[in-house]
């Protein structure tokens, strides 16, 4: 079975190996990912008591990004956090009692501090997904350059093209890293009023189509694709959330979409977070997250 890259991390494709990464554009972006120098001061600051740095620390810890991953750590930094009220590692908490990493899990907790991290005042959380298009989940930003950290090695994902006569198409350059090997591909999105699809060709003149994400961007929005291993069965995602915080290496993502997809059997598989102005910014159960987003705009 074929799958792609950018959706979700879960499905590693099986690549045409090269000797490395193709040359880009000279154009130099801007790097938004947290970096190696600024690690020291987080750190400074979060035994300060600062708790913004401290969420910041309980995110590298959990997502491995510049130290050795440890959750027991990531919990510490988030609780700290939490305890002061930053939404972020309240939420973070939740979902670390929720799947039991670097704590035992526990369902009662786990509400205890999503409830927490959602309660307030009215933000701009609950209400901003009708500010942006459905396309704005999966922008198509010439010459944007993507770099993800997952459990099978490190992804990079290159905008090389987008149509000038017609900006609905763009080509995606996706190059996986596993042990110093090089593996890339090239991969074609259109986007319509249904959705973002994509269209992968392969030296046997075969091509393989996924429909990314399917419009309209709201709760119950559901899509199935055919299992190409079992005739006959489907896989299934739907629009699980909308507005929810994402947080990982290259920062936190507010209004984000969550996908769940579900395999043939009606078990669910993982999910996947899309952000704004940006596209996937994390995937599970792959562990997929955004190290860096680089970009000209």
């Amino acid at each position: 079975m074929r799958h792609l890259l950018i959706i979700p991390f879960m499905a590693l494709p099986l690549l045409g190996q090269g000797p490395g990464p193709v040359p880009k554009s000279n154009q130099q972006p801007t790097n938004t990912g947290i970096q190696q120098q600024s690690l020291d001061e987080i750190r400074t600051k979060a035994y300060q008591g600062d708790a913004e740095a401290q969420n910041t620390l309980g995110n590298i810890y959990h997502f491995g990004y510049l130290v050795q991953q440890d959750y027991f750590e990531a919990v510490k930094w988030y609780l700290k956090a939490a305890n002061q009220g930053h939404k972020g590692a309240q939420l973070s908490l939740s979902r670390c009692y929720e799947l039991g990493q670097g704590i035992s899990k526990d369902s009662v907790e786990a509400l205890k501090w999503q409830k927490a991290g959602r309660e307030g005042p009215p933000d701009i959380r609950a209400t901003v997904h009708s500010n942006y298009s459905d396309a704005d989940y999966f922008p198509f930003i010439l010459y944007a350059d993507y770099v993800y950290k997952a459990s099978y090695g490190e992804l990079e994902v290159y905008v090389m093209h987008v149509n000038v006569n017609d900006e609905d198409k763009a080509e995606f350059l996706q190059t996986v890293r596993i042990d110093g090997t090089y593996k890339y591909t090239t991969v074609y999105y259109r986007k319509d009023n249904n959705g973002i699809k994509s269209s992968q060709y392969f030296k046997d003149g075969t091509v393989s189509e996924h429909m990314v994400l399917k419009f309209p961007l709201k709760i119950g929005t559901k899509w199935s694709e055919p299992n190409e291993m079992i005739p006959g069965k489907s896989f299934v995602h739907k629009v699980a959330a909308v507005g929810e915080i994402v947080i990982v290496p290259a920062g936190e993502f507010r209004d984000c979409v969550r996908i769940e997809h579900f395999n043939s059997n009606g078990s669910r598989s993982g999910s996947s977070w899309y952000a704004p102005g940006v596209g996937l910014v994390k995937d599970e159960p792959a562990k997929g997250v955004l190290v860096e987003f680089r970009s000209q705009h």
